[in-house]
């Protein structure tokens, strides 16, 4: 993945212990309360409001170029 283009390791580690299946919403929560970056959270937030059964489909559904978009912006 190119430099500046989001983290699958910061999604990773802020739902370690997530729960799954889950929906959208109580991801990014979980992400919040375990102290993930806001980048990492936008990206959560982006994705599609569905229930996720596992980590591979949320990596594959988080918006990582959010946080390229903002890393840009900067």
């Amino acid at each position: 993945m190119p430099a500046g283009f989001g983290d699958a390791d910061a999604v990773k580690a802020a739902l370690v212990d997530a729960d799954f299946p889950a929906a959208k919403d109580e991801l990014v929560r979980y992400a919040e309360a375990s102290g993930a970056d806001e980048p990492t959270i936008k990206a959560l937030r982006a994705m599609p409001p569905v229930d996720y059964r596992n980590m591979d489909e949320v990596l594959r559904s988080a918006d990582f170029d959010v946080k390229a978009r903002e890393q840009h912006a900067q």
